[in-house]
């Protein structure tokens, strides 16, 4: 297509010259969006590594928009699923990400019947700013945050934000979020891979 333009073009010199800003243009805006991945990677690397394990912390945050698949939770996540969420991700995304995320809703139900291994979605956080359009949108304002590491039982993590959360007489919504910070493709060791646990806090 861009030979094809070209060679339309070559008796039209300013339309040519219009042509190849537009191809920088785009390839400067995948820099940008690179960059901005990049960048919230490290931030995330850096939180993990120095975060207290299980230490439970309520932020003020931004809605995050996000690209997901839904699954059943009656089952347990199976490989095909994941992969059904990688190409979901592909094939809306123009740039691919520099660090493909996969996440994990859980529904509230789940977890306080100790049933962590119920999840209702896989997730992928969109950049900021991100123009497209989102499946889903995790809530903003008040939340509920720990790092868990997963030598440790998942649902251990999660008790930590219920019982925090009573102690502090919040109620939490209705999903908790699962979002791996250090993966077992970094690390082997169960002790390092970080996950990070969160839920909206609705009063």
């Amino acid at each position: 297509q861009t030979k094809a333009t070209l060679q339309s073009s070559q008796n039209d010199h300013v339309a040519m010259l219009k042509y190849q800003q537009q191809l920088i243009e785009s390839q400067l805006n995948q820099l940008s969006a690179a960059h901005r991945q990049i960048a919230q990677e490290i931030t995330n690397q850096e939180t993990a590594r120095q975060a207290m394990p299980e230490a439970v912390t309520v932020v003020d945050r931004a809605p995050v928009n996000l690209l997901t698949t839904e699954v059943s939770e009656e089952v347990p996540v199976t490989g095909q699923q994941v992969q059904q969420q990688v190409n979901h991700v592909l094939s809306t995304l123009k740039t691919p990400p520099v660090n493909l995320v996969i996440g994990r809703v859980h529904p509230r139900h789940a977890i306080e019947a100790g049933a962590a291994n119920q999840v209702s979605a896989l997730y992928t956080p969109l950049i900021p700013d991100s123009k497209v359009k989102a499946d889903m949108t995790q809530p903003g304002g008040r939340v509920v945050i720990t790092y868990h590491h997963l030598d440790q039982p998942l649902i251990e993590g999660f008790n930590h934000l219920r019982e925090y959360a009573a102690k502090q007489h919040l109620t939490l919504g209705a999903n908790y979020f699962e979002e791996p910070m250090i993966d077992s493709w970094q690390t082997t060791d169960p002790g390092q891979q970080v996950v990070r646990l969160s839920a909206e806090v609705k009063g």
